[in-house]
């Protein structure tokens, strides 16, 4: 199995999910617009760092 699913491309895959379940609770909780956008970026480079 581990060569069908390399780690790498599995904890990106999750991050993935992680960061778009971040993305919909801006939206459902309703934050600023400067509050969604930092939440997205911190986000996004928690992702791009597991990379």
């Amino acid at each position: 199995m581990k060569q069908l699913f390399p780690r790498g491309l599995v904890m990106g895959f999750i991050f993935s999910m992680v960061l778009t379940a971040v993305a919909l609770g801006v939206d459902v909780y309703d934050l600023s617009f400067r509050t969604g956008m930092i939440v997205l970026i911190v986000a996004s480079f928690l992702q791009a760092a597991n990379n």
